[in-house]
């Protein structure tokens, strides 16, 4: 696939393209048969409302194309070699940045039709397509006692999340969503399908775990299948004012992390009218022992957490968090759980600056600021790299460092897989766009900790416009 600075040539040579060029390969799809959407039909303007940022969808398509199997979406790769526009390939619509999985006055190509789940009892694996919600993959599974390692919300699409990485509720017994998945049927850039797997095109199977989607088009993900029964989870909200003991008790969690079955998201929403943490809890049982969540329950707080009959039940619980019709911008960043002497400082100094950030962008209507702490404990590390490690981006991130500050088992050996060893944060686009020049405060925190420790916490930092 061309790089990027290749991209950007082929966009700036398209400009001055006529219409009728990239109608034609429209035409072409749908005289071979391919379902292909045009303005103004009723299934065209649906597909455009189905991302999480409204502005994605804002970008018109010259037409959508929707194959429903590796050799429709072969026909569409080669007809791509036949014109000069360009395209942009979309599973759930996750992805805000404009451009990335939507295009203006270019082809669209919908993966909507490869919806499959296919169960195979023999080896326990499922077959499931990347035009999916990991809820629909889940509820495909229903009645076999299995689940797939996948999104935490089921609202969220399979295609992205997958070539990403993928963390999961499942993550601390099983690793990345990526490491199960056992072969992935692959369009290459030449139209050629191929199957990635540990004994073919090994070489591209490792690198589609967690390598992005520059490889190929992803057709169907054959993935290892999980025991699941009953499971446990919900939300706690706490008010703002109780924010030292959330972070102290998110400190201690990620630290310490009590139960490979149990799994938290610690969020904190900032508008004009609200301010307040809604924390997602999982426990991988009917419920949880005495002891895994107990910190945080001590805290004041309302609950919503209950025993759920199945794991699709308690995914698609969690999409009434899923907030329609905005607009949003994400950042992340990645810094290593603080010990125990350190404390909680650098957390509260993450949490004050997005809060402050936020605070100073509120005259702009519908905005809202989320923060998120997602926990990658040590164990996570280890199950990922038992199933095979994924891509790693950030090799430098965690050298060898000894440092009384940090607690021995805190220091990174040769045995953990440095990806792994991350938690997220999501920004506002005024956080992102102010963090790194202003974040003096916090740059040596961050510096520090990603020389010394092997724990980390993975935050994510939303704006959010109506």
């Amino acid at each position: 696939m061309p790089s990027s600075y290749g991209w950007r040539a082929l966009a700036l040579s398209l400009a001055t393209l006529t219409p009728l060029v990239r109608a034609n390969i429209c035409a072409t799809l749908a005289a071979a048969g391919i379902d292909v959407e045009y303005p103004l039909s009723l299934d065209y303007s649906t597909d455009l409302t189905k991302y999480w940022s409204t502005a994605c969808g804002d970008l018109k398509p010259t037409c959508i194309a929707a194959p429903s199997s590796a050799a429709e979406m072969s026909q569409v790769i080669k007809q791509l070699h036949n014109v000069e526009t360009l395209f942009a390939v979309k599973s759930g619509g996750h992805m805000p940045n404009n451009g990335f999985a939507s295009i203006q006055d270019g082809l669209l190509v919908s993966t909507k039709n490869l919806d499959q789940v296919y169960y195979n009892s023999d080896d326990e694996t499922a077959v499931i397509g990347p035009g999916l919600a990991w809820e629909e993959a889940q509820e495909g599974l229903a009645g076999t006692g299995r689940a797939v390692v996948g999104g935490r919300l089921g609202g969220v699409g399979i295609g992205g999340y997958m070539l990403g990485g993928g963390m999961s509720f499942l993550s601390t017994q099983y690793g990345w969503a990526a490491n199960n998945v056992v072969n992935y049927e692959v369009v290459l850039a030449n139209g050629t399908v191929v199957n990635a797997n540990a004994k073919e095109n090994t070489d591209l199977f490792a690198s589609l775990k967690g390598g992005g989607n520059n490889f190929g088009v992803v057709t169907a993900y054959t993935m290892q299948t999980h025991p699941i029964g009953q499971v446990w989870g919900g939300n706690y909200v706490f008010t703002a004012d109780k924010t030292p003991q959330v972070l102290t008790a998110l400190r201690n969690f990620a630290d310490n992390y009590p139960d490979d079955k149990a799994a938290i998201i610690l969020t904190s929403e900032h508008g004009l009218v609200i301010d307040f943490w809604i924390m997602f809890l999982f426990y991988d049982g009917p419920e949880p022992p005495a002891g895994v969540f107990d910190e945080f329950t001590a805290i004041d707080h309302i609950s919503t957490t209950k025993t759920w009959d199945t794991y699709y039940d308690l995914l698609k619980n969690n999409d009434q968090f899923i907030l329609h019709g905005q607009r949003y911008t994400i950042a992340t960043e990645t810094t290593p759980v603080p010990n125990s002497t350190v404390g909680t400082a650098p957390l509260q100094e993450y949490y004050d600056h997005w809060f402050n950030v936020t605070d100073s962008v509120l005259e702009v209507t519908g905005v809202l600021g989320s923060i998120a702490f997602q926990p990658v404990p040590k164990t996570f590390s280890e199950k990922a790299k038992a199933r095979g490690g994924v891509r790693d981006p950030i090799p430098f991130m965690f050298p060898q460092a000894n440092d009384d500050r940090i607690s021995s088992t805190s220091r990174p050996t040769p045995t953990i897989y440095s990806l792994s060893l991350t938690f997220p944060i999501h920004l506002p686009w005024t956080t992102a766009r102010s963090i790194r020049p202003t974040r003096t405060s916090t740059k040596a925190w961050i510096t520090w900790y990603r020389r010394t420790s092997t724990k980390a916490f993975f935050l994510t930092c939303t704006d959010r416009f109506s």
